[in-house]
């Protein structure tokens, strides 16, 4: 940015001054006496630019006007990347401002209000106030503070936004920290409630398990006790009924034999009447002589024997198959079952139930609360031969009705102690499901704060790693520039102090030390005179203006300096001024410098 015209109305001391055809490139001296005027001239292009000076803001501002006028105005025209643009500003005396700006070349108003102005010049420029009064602006009321700049260095360090970053990933993480710390209670509060309702998530499937084992018991109980029940019912009708078929079958056994008898003499006495007509003869003699008719009367005789052994044998077949046969399948079924409701009454209940069924019962007291419990295996069943004597039959009916009713009440007594312990189980699983539905609940809490501890404690390490890269980043870009602003102040630095001081360092901080060639050693800022540390500042000032000069791009760059060598000596002075000219050529091509004299 190089200003090209200058145009003040009633702005502090002047009525009206205007500076045109400004030279781009070179030094500007102001020279002038005390009070006349020369500062005026810096804080007219600060106001001009950001509508506040060194040291009056906002309200204050309408100190600025001239004494009797009712509003002060500023016209800057200035050219920047090879275009010129103007800036008007407007104060009254109550501090409230007006402003334009405009680009002369496109004829383009860019800016119509105050705020607007302020955002568009720090668009176009690069920069901003902050950065501005810190480079490009030395004013003799702030150069008497003589610490070191840090927050403008790290704004032209470009560090200053990762600092900002930094602070805040920093308070996030300590906001994170607090959080979790008050997450942390929670939590532990939510487990403590959990934790005190003393549920076994595996245990409600346990019980689930042992309540299913009971019913599956009672049901083979039930069914057994049916077909017991049935064998005590059916045995007796069983039994008649097969007992009179195997007497129809006896008789129609005898009838076939008599048959075939029969039939076989038949046979024999028709083959000799045949075959053997003189043999029988001789002690039948009548029968010889009608042979003929004895013969056809025996043949026809045999075949009706045949035909009636043959029904008989049919009909004893079919008897055995399809009556007696059956009976015996329905025996067998019988028995049985009888043997394994008895099998069932022998079997231990530990081994019967299984282990954990049984020791979950005894251990509850659900097991032997009764008579039909200490009575499930006090009387033991012994069939002894009677389930094989019941597969022919050979089984009394009033023996297997006894036996049978012995089985079922066993069975009975049994089946009861399995249904209360399975109904009392039941309940048990019922007042663990809620336990467990509570359980749940405070368990969801648990996991929601726990899922919030998780957040935190991961939003705390990467910020964490955030702050670490962002401070590795800041360094290298302090680095950096320390670099760049060291090759250029140290030959800034060697003029201005005649040779004093010749080299500085500037650290990861920013802190300054010079070397002193008499001392042969390095001092710290502090401990310097005060007008040798307004001449090392100086030099870092222009030092600085040129690095950001370069950082912006801007094709030239005005800076004004503001009564700079008060604490300089006129040869001093002298030496300095022929340094600044040749700054010129560079970055820094137009330099305002305001002087109470002049050296020769």
């Amino acid at each position: 940015m190089i200003i090209t015209e200058l145009l003040a109305e009633n702005f502090r001391k002047y009525e009206k001054l205007h500076l045109a055809d400004l030279p781009e490139k070179g030094l500007i001296a102001v020279n002038g006496s005390n009070e006349s005027g020369k500062s005026s001239l810096g804080d007219a292009i600060c106001f001009a630019l950001f509508g506040r000076t060194n040291q009056l803001t906002d309200e204050r501002i309408g100190k600025l006007v001239h004494w009797g006028k009712q509003e002060a105005k500023i016209t800057l025209s200035f050219r920047h990347r090879d275009k010129h643009y103007c800036l008007t500003r407007v104060a009254d005396t109550q501090g409230v401002q007006t402003a334009s700006l405009w680009c002369v070349d496109d004829d383009e108003t860019l800016a119509d209000t105050s705020d607007e102005v302020t955002a568009a010049l720090k668009e176009l420029l690069g920069y901003g106030y902050p950065a501005f009064i810190k480079t490009f602006y030395w004013s003799q009321q702030g150069s008497d503070d003589n610490r070191a700049d840090t927050e403008s260095l790290q704004a032209m360090a470009g560090v200053k936004a990762y600092i900002g970053l930094e602070e805040a990933f920093s308070a996030e993480q300590e906001k994170l920290s607090t959080e979790l710390g008050k997450i942390e209670k929670d939590y532990q509060a939510s487990v403590d409630v959990r934790d005190a309702t003393g549920v076994d998530q595996d245990w409600l499937p346990q019980l689930v398990e042992i309540r299913d084992s009971l019913e599956i018991c009672e049901r083979d109980r039930r069914g057994l006790t049916q077909n017991v029940n049935q064998v005590r019912e059916t045995y007796t009708e069983k039994h008649s009924t097969f007992q009179q078929l195997m007497r129809r079958n006896d008789r129609l056994g005898w009838f076939t034999t008599l048959g075939l008898v029969l039939l076989v003499l038949a046979l024999l006495a028709w083959a000799l009447l045949t075959f053997s007509p003189d043999l029988l003869a001789s002690f039948w003699p009548e029968v010889t002589q009608q042979a003929g008719t004895v013969g056809r009367g025996l043949l026809w005789f045999c075949v009706g024997a045949a035909i009636v052994t043959s029904v008989l044998m049919l009909y004893g077949w079919n008897l055995e198959r399809n009556q007696i046969s059956p009976l015996y399948d329905d025996a067998a079924v019988m028995s049985d079952d009888l043997q394994r409701g008895a099998d069932k009454l022998n079997v231990d209940m530990n081994e019967y139930l299984g282990e954990d069924t049984h020791n979950y019962l005894a251990q509850s007291g659900l097991l032997y609360e009764d008579d039909d419990d200490k009575k499930w295996q006090s009387d033991p069943v012994h069939l002894d031969d009677l389930s094989e004597r019941i597969r022919t039959y050979k089984a009394d009916p009033l023996e297997t009705v006894a036996s049978a009713d012995g089985v079922s009440m066993a069975l009975d007594r049994q089946n009861k102690t399995l249904y209360r312990c399975a109904r009392a189980v039941d309940k048990d699983v019922e007042i663990e499901r809620v336990r467990v539905d509570e359980y749940i609940v405070l368990n969801a809490d648990v996991q929601r704060y726990e899922k919030l501890r998780n957040e935190h404690i991961n939003g705390i390490k990467v910020r964490e790693k955030g702050r670490e890269l962002i401070n590795k980043a800041s360094l290298h870009s302090i680095r950096s520039f320390n670099r760049l602003v060291h090759g250029r102040c140290q030959e800034l630095l060697s003029d201005f102090t005649q040779s004093h001081y010749t080299d500085l360092e500037i650290d990861n901080n920013f802190a300054l030390k010079v070397l002193s060639e008499e001392k042969g050693d390095y001092l710290e800022f502090e401990e310097i005179s005060a007008g040798t540390q307004r001449q090392i500042s100086l030099a870092m000032r222009v030092s600085l203006a040129n690095t950001l000069a370069e950082s912006t791009d801007a094709n030239g760059q005005f800076m004004f300096l503001d009564e700079p060598f008060a604490f300089f000596d006129p040869e001093r002075t002298a030496a300095t001024i022929n340094r600044l000219y040749e700054s010129t050529a560079g970055n820094l091509s137009q330099i305002w410098v305001t002087v109470q004299g002049m050296p020769e």
